[in-house]
């Protein structure tokens, strides 16, 4: 199933995108940063921990990702459930506004990769002496059978 996508990108997805992008810059620039609820969301204070409920020897934890031997699959989470659906809501559309850049991004490197090709192409031969053309057209003249 396709994500449909919007016609137009709301202003303050924008704007939350920018401020995450800031926050993680301020801490340093790192993928922990990256992975850091705090960087995502400015103020978590009043956000709590995930759940955790003992069975004899067998602790299970509420983790968002598998990988729970750092503590980069903890997320802290709002308390309430409207607080909880607008910080879903507000990380979806920042997943798609992410996705438009990227693929955005990957047609533009394509298309400037192309370019740069072809002009490197053209850079190497006008660079290339006239005798070691010769040589090479002489080489591909004979190879050719004629």
């Amino acid at each position: 199933m396709t994500e449909k996508r919007p016609a137009r990108i709301q202003a303050e997805d924008i704007d939350f995108l920018i401020s995450a992008l800031h926050r993680i810059k301020n801490h340093g620039g790192t993928l922990e940063d990256i992975m850091d609820i705090d960087a995502w969301f400015g103020d978590t204070n009043d956000w709590v921990e995930p759940e955790m409920s003992g069975h004899t020897d067998e602790w299970t934890y509420d983790f968002c990702e598998p990988d729970i031997s750092t503590c980069m699959g903890c997320h802290r989470f709002p308390k309430d459930g409207r607080s909880l659906r607008d910080a879903l809501r507000q990380l979806k559309a920042v997943d798609m506004v992410v996705k438009a850049i990227r693929k955005s991004l990957s047609q533009r490197l394509m298309c400037m990769g192309r370019k740069c090709a072809r002009l490197e192409l053209q850079d190497g031969l006008q660079r290339t002496p006239d005798e070691v053309l010769s040589v090479i057209f002489q080489f591909a003249y004979s190879s050719s059978g004629k």
